[in-house]
């Protein structure tokens, strides 16, 4: 009886040394998560990978931009042409 007492303490009893190597293991890995993150920062910053990325988008952004600028001039345009047929239409009258 004394060896399944044994057996059971071990498979399922976890002692208060084997929590904190846990909290250590946790805290370890958030270290090396902060660790990385701030070597990928440095990265970012030395090589000016913000910048490079920003003047890659430029053509993106300008097409979508000038894309809604002809859309506006087309409506501006659709505007004027009725305007000068609703004049012409009263000139007939």
């Amino acid at each position: 009886m004394r060896a399944d007492a044994k057996v059971r303490d071990r498979l399922w009893y976890r002692t208060g040394r084997d929590e904190e190597n846990d909290m250590v293991k946790i805290l370890l890995i958030l270290l090396a998560i902060a660790a990385a993150l701030f070597v990928l920062t440095l990265l970012v910053y030395f090589l000016n990978l913000d910048m490079k990325l920003a003047a890659a988008m430029i053509p993106l952004m300008n097409r979508i931009y000038d894309r809604g600028d002809a859309k506006r001039q087309r409506a501006e345009d659709k505007k004027k042409k009725e305007k000068t047929d609703n004049a012409r239409k009263k000139n007939e009258m």
